[in-house]
């Protein structure tokens, strides 16, 4: 997982830009070389404008585009070079972009939600266990102390805090080590979440549902894109297959184009398809039948890209509470751990 991670892949806000500017020359007749060398001196990502300007040096030279940036290791994805292939050899290469232009959005909202939702907790929590750290490291001891030589008996909880504070004296050092490893590998995971499948944020129970929408959003348009300008299916599966982050759902669909090879319904194996919700699957297979599979995966799509957003302001609005209840239970659990002390106090002091 950590592989290749000091080097990555430009960011989808890089190639949204891209692929708008783009369009627009493709759409104004402007050759295509002229027009790469155009808009590499707008972007602001180095590593893409590199990828660009050599990609427009090929094709200068007589090469396709998508021949120029399959030359281009790490930084084009696969999904999109296959779809820019796509494009030319169908004659709808700015079709094609429109459709990257929507897909990058999509990313770029999804990325963004990802960063805001993880952000706030993470700055809370981090404060938080900061403070309580330092009151168990520095306070908890001093006050354990006084209430021993005093004589009044240590309740369980306060003998188990005073022990974690003894902990954290003594090896605060990896702790903090510790503490900053997970810190920037949450960092690292989030700011790279549209091009990795950093697993363990799927089974999080805050993003599993923002993970489960943004794979079906991003595997339906695909292959409704495709879909609806003649692409085979057992293409069109293929390609869409690579657009997916998810590594669970990229071998389920895996599995059904290899189904599909030996001659079963594509309308059946698209609703077996376990990261598509029930509802959705019986509607593939109704629009199967009713040959008006590519427009109903493209408004499935739609509708995915509606969840995502309506998630995201559910899962805003809940975190804030969730965090000031769960702060506040530890904070409750040092002054109760303080107090109970005190009560013993009395039966010493006579």
């Amino acid at each position: 997982m950590w592989n290749g991670i000091p080097s990555l892949p430009p960011g989808p806000e890089a190639f949204l830009q891209f692929n708008q500017e783009l369009l627009g020359i493709v759409r104004s007749g402007i050759p295509l070389d002229e027009g790469l060398a155009m808009v590499g001196k707008e972007l602001g990502s180095s590593r893409l404008r590199t990828a660009i300007e050599q990609a427009q040096s090929r094709v200068r030279q007589g090469a396709s585009l998508s021949q120029a940036i399959a030359e281009q290791q790490g930084v084009f994805p696969e999904s999109y070079r296959n779809l820019i292939a796509v494009g030319e050899r169908m004659g709808s290469l700015g079709e094609v972009l429109e459709y990257l232009i929507n897909h990058y959005r999509r990313q770029v909202r999804f990325q963004r939600t990802v960063q805001s939702l993880a952000t706030y907790p993470l700055t809370v929590l981090t404060v938080a266990l900061v403070i309580v750290c330092g009151v168990l490291t520095f306070v908890v001891p001093k006050m354990v102390g006084i209430f021993a030589e005093l004589g009044a008996e240590l309740p369980w909880l306060t003998r188990q805090l005073m022990n974690t504070g003894f902990f954290l004296q003594k090896y605060w050092p990896g702790v903090a080590v510790l503490g900053v490893g997970v810190l920037f590998y949450m960092f690292l995971a989030v700011s790279d979440v549209t091009r990795r499948d950093w697993g363990f944020l799927r089974f999080l129970p805050i993003f599993s549902r923002l993970y489960r929408y943004q794979v079906c959003a991003s595997f339906l348009s695909t292959a409704g894109m495709l879909l609806q300008r003649g692409v085979p299916a057992l293409e069109a599966l293929g390609l869409a297959r690579t657009a997916l982050i998810s590594r669970d759902a990229r071998r389920e669909v895996e599995v059904a184009a290899h189904r599909l090879e030996q001659g079963a319904p594509l309308g059946e194996l698209l609703a077996q398809l376990a990261f598509l919700p029930n509802v959705t699957a019986a509607m593939l297979r109704s629009s199967a039948q009713r040959a008006d599979l590519p427009n109903t995966m493209a408004s499935l799509a739609d509708y995915f890209d509606l969840k995502v957003k309506h998630t995201q302001a559910n899962l805003t609005g809940l975190l804030e509470p969730l965090m000031i209840i769960g702060i506040g239970f530890f904070i409750a659990l040092i002054i109760i751990s303080m107090y109970l002390p005190l009560f013993d106090l009395p039966k010493h002091i006579r």
